[in-house]
């Protein structure tokens, strides 16, 4: 595939076969995101209760908007981990329009969160400016530095979680049933900006009596949390979650607000966000990264394997510069046995293109 997700088909291929392969895969990684990155042992389930540990000792200990959201947000991100598997809002794999609606009601359950969590925090702002600030009750060194060590691994945490969720969202557009993808990169892209909140709440601890830069943190977490929900509402519709019915529109015209207000972007027709264009970010499609046993063969996959993950995809990146590709191996018997074909002739270019049996 190209870092684009997008097949790569040599001369005198089989164009229907890799077609049918791609499709499967993308029916694997599905399950792998939901059943295993997305387990209560698994990856996401471990690092979403470590945040939650580790921003409710923030939140404890320097109480403020940004701890507050912060605590929140990692609330937030472990309900995802249920959401992700739960079927409370139907099944999202019947190819019908409860399918669809399904689909609409768990992505739409995620962007709530990220929504209320930020509210919460802004809540907690404006009573601060009203009723006045709380100090840092005299935090001692060792305080501080405990605080900010464990903000910098719930953020190691976040990275290694984004950075499996867009490998899965970018190989797997050979699932064309529904939005599942949509439900992915929210989730993806709820981390990496919890990721780089945690960052910031490394050096919270220090610099709470700098006000100016206190209430700059204070009140930009909770507007970034708000900012990814309102994206999805602007650009999918307001998921009632709990109603079984479509989304409903949201106000063109304060859509069109809120994206010049917030940096909200979005592409396609009407500013809907076609999920064709997911594409690996580029600090993740570096052979360091994803190179033949470096650093996500060699330290995340056993992480993964250790965390209950078994079927955790071989995504490797082959080539240089301009010619570069991702290559996703499956083993022969992992994929359904009606795409094994023992044709040689179909599977000779498998080290060049995409998905090898």
């Amino acid at each position: 595939m190209t870092l684009g997700g997008n097949l790569v088909y040599q001369q005198n291929s089989n164009k229907e076969f890799i077609e049918k392969v791609h499709e499967s895969i993308g029916n694997k990684n599905h399950e792998y995101y939901k059943k295993e990155i997305n387990s209560l042992h698994g990856p996401a389930g471990v690092a979403g209760l470590y945040d939650v540990f580790s921003t409710g000792l923030m939140w404890y200990f320097a109480p403020s908007a940004a701890p507050t959201t912060n605590f929140l947000v990692a609330l937030a991100d472990y309900l995802q981990v249920h959401i992700a598997r739960t079927k409370l809002f139907g099944d999202p794999n019947v190819d019908s329009e409860s399918g669809q609606i399904a689909k609409q009601r768990r992505v739409g359950a995620m962007a709530w969160t990220q929504v209320l969590a930020g509210a919460g925090g802004i809540g907690s702002f404006v009573t601060e400016a009203i009723f006045g600030e709380n100090d840092d009750n005299g935090l001692s060194t060792s305080k501080k530095s405990f605080l900010s060590l464990s903000s910098l691994v719930a953020a190691f945490t976040m990275l290694t979680t984004y950075s499996e969720k867009m490998l899965v969202a970018t190989t797997s557009k050979g699932k064309k049933v529904g939005n599942e993808i949509k439900g992915i990169v929210l989730d993806a892209n709820n981390d990496i900006r919890a990721s780089l909140e945690y960052v910031a709440m490394a050096i919270y601890p220090w610099v709470t009596s700098i006000k100016s830069i206190k209430k700059a943190i204070d009140l930009a977490v909770p507007i970034l949390a708000i900012r990814d929900g309102l994206g999805n509402f602007i650009s999918d519709g307001i998921s009632t979650v709990f109603t079984n019915k479509p989304n409903i529109q949201f106000p063109e015209k304060l859509g069109n607000f809120l994206k010049y207000a917030l940096f909200i972007f979005t592409n396609g027709k009407n500013g809907k966000r076609p999920f064709s264009h997911v594409s690996l970010p580029k600090p993740l499609a570096q052979s360091w990264f994803l190179g033949e046993g470096n650093f996500r063969d060699r330290y995340l996959v056993p992480i993964f394997r250790t965390l209950g993950c078994k079927t955790i995809p071989k995504v490797n990146m082959e080539g240089e510069n301009g010619s570069r590709a991702l290559v996703v191996k499956y083993p022969i018997g992992e994929l359904p046995s009606e795409y094994e074909i023992d044709n040689p002739k179909i599977l000779k270019f498998e080290d060049r293109l995409v998905a090898a049996l």
